[in-house]
């Protein structure tokens, strides 16, 4: 039975570093761009008082990438157990 992903989402640090690497060396286009906060963003991580630049870049095929910038709730790059959302790496 054939599926689709709608896209890929990945917590890093640096969100211009990123856009970057993903723009200009695998040819992503952004489509949208915009800082997240308030209660939807909050209920849906069940954190409180997210902040969060999100970044949606598409191939010309339709493959999605959305990169995730934490303002708020850093978490180490290794953190164990568990695993934090917005833990750096692939989120979703």
């Amino acid at each position: 039975m054939p599926f689709n992903i709608r896209h890929t989402g990945i917590v890093v640090t640096d969100l211009e570093k990123s856009k970057n690497f993903y723009c200009n060396l695998l040819g992503f286009k952004v489509k949208k761009e915009m800082d997240e906060h308030g209660e939807y963003i909050d209920n849906f991580l069940n954190l409180t008082d997210v902040l969060v630049t999100t970044c949606k870049m598409t191939l010309p095929n339709g493959d999605m990438v959305e990169l995730l910038c934490y303002k708020s709730h850093p978490a180490l790059m290794f953190d164990l157990v568990p695993r934090k959302i917005t833990q750096i790496g692939c989120s979703h």
